[in-house]
Parts: structure tokens; sequence; C-alpha cells
């Protein structure tokens, strides 16, 4: 809720005194409307919340509140009733409460602007009416300001009137346009600025603010004669924008413009990886725009659904004029266009700018069949297409893994590129070639390897990025087969904030279950906090749990069981789980996550406890003599080496050492784990002898 100092509007006939809780008062001159700023900002033209008030006593007795914008500002209404049910019932009249609206009922305009009290009973001339209450209200459309609601204190006389009139800005006239394209005009008085419209016909092609002596920055498409208006804006609520100036005739040659691809090609709409899906907006040969939606990364069951960008053009305006006298709308609920099919004869030109303001877009995804979203594309070039812009394909747009396949390959097809890409892939694999270089075509066709290392949440993507993209373009990576926690990316409680990957091992003899964290984004120095609860089956919290510890780098939580766990078994976990970020050191998922299925793990099969690579990469990552007596040798690939013990205590540590002393370790079998530069992850098992 926003805090605001109410008006005090001053006028003979009316006395209105407004506040919130103890804020002091603005006291204003002048004459009603009584004027609001809640930004405090003081200047009209730039508050964000203000408003303006009129408060009549009707010739039938009603009271009426008319809610007015601050100059120029189209977006200000009443929320809702205005006032709340219980609000209304509350007013007082000389102290009286209007309990069961024995004095008032509320109605308000279908329009939202006037909010009606409907007297219902005598009421004494003069009495002192008092409302005290959240106003809901808004003065724009989106944002913090599309959602206000203060609570006013509200007192006036009964039987006041307003007789508040707003007097039109004097006309301006052109004087002259040069051949500068520079506008000379006369002023008016009161006017607090001025705009210019271009005209071809009747619709209007360019506007702008401008001063007298300033440039019309209007290139022309065509030779024609266009027409010239000015108009005068107020910054006064005492008046009203001027009419239009005569029309100045403005003969211009067409120099043609560079047209270019359009602005908007493989947009991407939505709001979480169930939802994704890309738009394109394009002119067709028949002057049609054609707007298409397709699937990320490779959803073939995107589509439009229900009314897709509306049921009619009312969102759509042309040059700033309504989109209907130019287009009628072609759908089908279920398909992939939303066309706006040109009206034959209609005045539009390639370059002329089509905009969607604040309209609500419905699609569905193989995940989400009800996705939707409100949106707005400004200035969407006519004429335009995507058919220049580079482009990058893949086949196929999705890979699968499984315990048996540890290895893909996905082909690479790009067109128009202007630089290199670049092939990310979550944490737990490894792609080559990571980057790519386009020919002196600005093509690419390559094969790209997988390799499943860590491993990865299904329904994860590797990301490629560059080569003048407009959007990444992403692979879906499926699994089947393996546990549900391979580096599954875990974000702070009902956010997408401070992201971490988490991946659950269970040691071969299912007596320890290990919570291994890892940063999201390269330095963030991520680490465990703690779990506090573990259930297994649906038992009791931490009635099978011998011990929860951290190990020393915190990286790690071990859950040692008073018994060996059974495949199939489910654990849940948390309740809460709290992990650290260098920004955070309170991040946090309060309720139970899971299950976690013991028996299902992040290694491909033939691969021993805590082994998580594929063959190809276990052979990069290695460790030698193995038996080991008094050194151990890393290639010197391994940018960090940690040595375990089987129950999968961390013993020690070390960073860009390749020759490790081994005097100091007793006799026996240790997990070596070893992560490389690039964050890949091999786990071995050492003996010393």
């Amino acid at each position: 809720m926003k805090k605001l100092t109410f008006f005090k509007s001053l006028i003979a006939a009316i006395m209105m005194t407004i506040s919130l809780g103890v804020s002091a008062q603005n006291t204003l001159s002048g004459t009603c409307p009584g004027y609001c700023d809640p930004s405090g900002a003081g200047a009209l033209t730039t508050a964000t919340d203000a408003f303006y008030m009129l408060i009549n006593t009707e010739t039938n007795g009603d009271v009426t509140f008319t809610i007015l914008g601050v100059p120029n500002n189209t977006t200000t209404f009443f929320r809702g009733n205005g006032w709340a049910d219980g609000i209304i019932t509350g007013i007082t009249v000389n102290g009286d409460a209007n309990a069961g609206n024995k004095y008032f009922t509320r109605t308000i305009s279908s329009d939202k602007k006037i909010v009606t009290l409907v007297k219902q009973s005598d009421i004494p001339a003069d009495a002192t009416i008092v409302i005290n209450g959240i106003l809901e209200y808004k003065t724009a459309d989106t944002g913090a300001e599309s959602n206000l609601w203060p609570t006013v204190n509200i007192s006036f006389q009964y039987g006041t009137t307003c007789n508040f009139v707003q007097t039109p800005l004097a006309t301006p006239q052109i004087i002259s346009i040069d051949e500068d394209k520079r506008i000379t005009f006369n002023g008016v008085e009161h006017a607090g600025s001025y705009m210019v419209y271009v005209f071809r016909d009747e619709a209007i092609v360019h506007s702008q603010a401008v001063t007298s002596g300033d440039v019309i920055n209007f290139t022309p498409t065509i030779t024609y004669d266009y027409i010239v208006k000015l108009q005068a804006i107020t910054n006064d609520i005492n008046y009203l924008n001027s009419a239009y100036s005569d029309g100045y005739t403005w003969h211009l040659i067409g120099e043609g413009i560079e047209l270019g691809p359009s602005k908007f090609c493989n947009y991407v709409i939505g709001s979480g990886a169930t939802n994704y899906a890309y738009l394109s907006w394009e002119t067709d040969a028949n002057g049609n725009v054609v707007i298409s939606i397709s699937g990320y990364a490779g959803d073939t069951q995107t589509t439009f659904r229900a009314n897709g960008l509306g049921p009619d053009l009312s969102n759509f305006t042309v040059n700033g004029n309504p989109a209907s006298t130019y287009f009628i709308r072609t759908y089908t609920a279920g398909g992939t266009t939303y066309t706006l099919t040109l009206i034959q004869g209609a005045s539009i030109l390639p370059g002329d700018k089509i905009s969607y303001t604040n309209g609500t877009i419905e699609w569905k995804t193989s995940q989400n069949s009800n996705a939707y979203g409100t949106y707005t594309f400004t200035d969407y070039v006519y004429g335009t297409d995507c058919s220049s812009l580079p482009t990058v394909t893949t086949d196929p747009s999705s890979i699968s893994f499984s315990p048996t396949q540890g290895i893909q390959t996905f082909t690479v097809i790009g067109t128009n590129l202007t630089s290199a890409i670049t092939i990310t892939p979550p944490r737990g694999l490894t792609v080559n070639p990571s980057t790519i270089s386009p020919d002196e075509n600005g093509e690419i066709n390559e094969v790209v390897t997988v390799n499943w290392t860590g491993g990865t949440t299904s329904g994860s993507t590797i990301q490629i990025s560059g080569g003048g993209l407009v959007s990444n373009v992403a692979v879906l990576v499926n699994t089947s087969g393996f546990s549900a926690y391979c580096n599954k990316v875990i974000y702070q409680q009902n956010s997408t904030n401070y992201p971490a990957y988490m991946t659950i091992d269970m040691s071969s003899d299912k007596t320890q279950m290990v919570f291994t964290i890892a940063p999201y984004n390269e330095g963030d120095g991520t680490i465990w906090n703690r779990i506090v609860n573990i259930v297994v089956n649906g038992g009791t919290a931490n009635e099978l749990v011998a011990s929860n510890v951290l190990s020393a780098d915190k990286t790690q939580i071990i859950i040692t069981f008073t018994q060996p766990l059974q495949d199939g078994d489910e654990i849940m976990f948390g309740a809460p789980m709290v992990w650290e970020t260098n920004a955070n050191h309170n991040i946090f998922i309060d309720a139970y996550q899971g299950p976690y299925i013991v028996g299902q793990s992040c290694d491909l099969e033939d691969q021993g406890p805590y082994v998580s690579v594929s063959k190809v990469l276990d052979e990069i990552i290695n460790i030698y003599p193995n038996p080991a007596k008094d050194v151990l040798n890393v290639t010197p690939s391994v940018y960090k080496t940690e040595f375990y013990s089987l129950e999968g205590q961390l013993l020690y540590s070390v960073v860009n050492v390749y020759e490790i002393p081994l005097s100091t370790f007793n006799k026996g079998m240790y997990v070596v784990r070893l992560t490389d530069k690039a964050g890949n992850i091999v786990s071995k098992k050492l003996v010393i002898q």
C-alpha cells in the first residue's frame, strides 16, 4: 500500500478535508477539483499516483465522486467499486453511521470514473459527511500504479457542488515548415507543450513533441502531399488540450527506408520452463501481418488457445489509429498463427508502425495447457519479416539419456550468423564442441556430442547463444531411469531467486544419503546450511537417522541411517532445507521436498558407487597409479581433488595440485572426487597400500 497525503480543495461552496492516518494535509490554492499527489513528486508531470477528484451534490440529492487523471493521463479510474461495501456502511452523516445503508447505497459508472452515493432518506442541509476507508483506484494499466489502495479520510458538506468546467486551450497555428523540416508556429497561452502530427490521408504516420524551430524527424517512404497538424498540450487540470490546427500541406519526396528485419523474431514469452514459447511478427507477400507461435526447445505441441491475442483487434493500433481500419482478424483456436488480414484498399505502407498494447496472449504447451500473460509489442515495422535474421535450428530438438545411454549427439544448422555461437550445457553434461564459428556465408552445419557426466535433471536445456541470435535456442534434455535429483536446480521458496544445483547420491550399501550442492552461477560461493528432517516411507521424521553431518567444506550433507534402506523406498526431506550464497546466508524452502527414490541414481551403468561420468570422460580425468603407495598423480586437467571415506566423509581437499603425497593417509580404500576446470566431476575408488 502506498501512503499518501491527500488534498484540501478550496472554494467558497465546498470544503473537503482528506487525510491518511496522521499525515499532514496539503493545502492547495485554486478552485476544485481537489488534487492528490501520493508520490510526493509535487509536479503534475512527474507524479505517478496523482489524481484529481470532484465531489458534487446532485439536484436529486445523490452525491457523486468523479476521479480525473492528471493532465493527459487517460488511465486513471476507480478499481472495484471505489469503496467496498463495508466502507459505505461506515459512512457517517453528522456522526451517525450509514448502517444498513439507511442514508446511501453506492453505484459505480460502467467506465469506472464516477462513484455515486444514492440517497435513501432525508439528509439535513449542510450535514457533514465523512468517508474513512480504503480507496481503490489506478493511474496505470500495469505496474504498482495499477493497484493503488490507500486509506483516506474524506469530510465534506452535504449540498455543496463543485461546478468545475475545463476550458480547451486556444488552437495554435503553423506558420511554416522549411526545407530542413524545421517547423515554426504561434504558441498559445497556458500550453505546457506541443505535439505535431503528420497525416497521410486520414492516417497519422508520425508524431513528436516539438517547440517552434524544431526539426520534424519524419522520413517519407513515398512522394506525397502529407498534412501536418499541431496541437497544444495542457499540464493544467483547468484546461483541455487544444483542437488540431488547420492542416499544413507538406510535399515530400519519398526517400525510401531500410526496413531491416522484424523487431519480433523468436521473441520469448512465458515465465518458466513449462510455458516458454517463441512469438514472431512478419508481413507476408499479401500484406497480411502473421503472428506465429512456436515451441521452445522443440516443443511441437505449442499452439495458441482460446482467443490467441484477443477476440478482436482492439489492442492493436496502426500509427496510433485503430487497427480495424486496416485489418480484419483471421484466427482459429488451437492453431499456430494469428493473422491481421489486410483490408483491400487500406492505406498502409511498408514502414508504418503497428503496436499491441496491454493485451492478453493465451497459448498452451506440452506441459501447460493454460498459459497466458499480458504483453505490449511497440512499433512493429510493417513490411518486415525474419528471413534475414540469424537462425539456428537443431536436429533433433531434444535428446534423451538413460543409464545405458550416456552419449548423445545433435546437429546444429545455422544461417545468416554474424559470429561464433556458444553451446552451454547444464551442470552434469559436457558438449564438444562448445563453440562453433560460421563459414564465410554465415552458415553452420556441425554435429555436437553431449556426454553425461554428473548428470542433470530431466527437463533441463542446453542453451545456444551468440551469432547475432535474437533469442537463445534451447535443446531439451530428457532422462529416464535416473534419479530426479541429478544437479536439480533449487530456488528460494516461491521464487526463482538464489538458484543452486543439488544432487542426491546413495551409498552402495544404502546406509548413507549424500546431498551435494554446487553454485548455479560461477563464484556464488554456494554452501549448505542444513537439511532438518528426513522421512522414510511416510514414517516419523528422523526415526531412522543415525547422524546428519555437514561436510567440512559445507558442500555436502551426509545422512547415515540406522539400517540399510531398500530399493523403492521413498524419502522426503527438508522442512526446512537451507543453503547460502555470497549474497544471502538464509535461502530456504520450508516445505518437504521429494520423494527421492532409493535405487535411482545419477550413475551410468557399470560405474561404481559415486561415479557419475561416462567412460569417455573417465579416461580424460584420471588418477595413477592405482593402487598407490607414496604419491598419487592426477591429470593436468583436474582443478580440485577431494578424498572421501567410503562412508562419505570428506578427508582432504586440494586445488591445482597434480602430485599428492600419501604419507599421511592410512592404508585402505578411498573415494577420490576429481573436478576439472569446466566443472565436470569424476569419482574413482583408490586403494592406498
